[in-house]
């Protein structure tokens, strides 16, 4: 009799703020125009390829590519990581349009973040946390809080789909939601 094997790799779990807040530029002599890549400190929270945020003081709205951590971050099969709690090094796309000196503020975009681009053989739940200061709302990449599934503090929904990057969500900063998946 023939069994089918998963790798138990094949299931996730990750924990993603929306906008997480506490991010700061960390190098003594500031970024010049054309870096595509910075070192940050102070924040805590969840960072995930995709997001896009500003830089304090610049108009740019840049999308993150590639995230680095001290202790936890996903990675892709080639290595480069796309989901970190307590990022050390952001990669981006644009490159930095001007120079950016140390201590600026990362400020991430709360409209329209998708998930980290895991991928599912079945199915995505997303779950969001009871001490959410208000709704997450659940969609496409047109998601908003006039256009989108709300999901209430403590509500759970289940989505099908391939890749949970396909998946927006929008709220407010720091707020979070809890996903797994397989």
């Amino acid at each position: 009799m023939a069994t089918t094997v998963r790798s138990d790799a094949s299931v996730f779990g990750a924990h993603v703020h929306i906008a997480g807040t506490g991010y700061l530029v960390n190098n003594a002599t500031g970024y010049a125009a054309g870096v595509s890549t910075i070192a940050v400190d102070t924040g805590t929270l969840s960072v995930s390829k995709g997001q896009t945020f500003q830089i304090a003081g610049t108009g740019t709205v840049y999308t993150v590519t590639k995230i680095n951590a001290g202790t936890t971050v996903e990675t892709d099969d080639g290595g480069k990581g796309f989901h970190a709690v307590g990022a050390t090094e952001i990669s981006f796309t644009p490159a930095l349009s001007g120079s950016v000196a140390n201590n600026d503020t990362v400020v991430f975009v709360t409209t329209r973040q998708p998930l980290p681009p895991y991928q599912l053989t079945d199915s995505l739940v997303i779950l969001a946390d009871t001490d959410n200061a208000g709704a997450v709302y659940i969609g496409g990449s047109n998601v908003a809080s006039t256009f989108g599934f709300e999901l209430r503090a403590g509500s759970a929904i289940e989505v099908k789909c391939s890749d949970a990057s396909s998946v927006y969500i929008t709220g407010t900063a720091n707020d979070h939601v809890y996903i797994t998946g397989s």
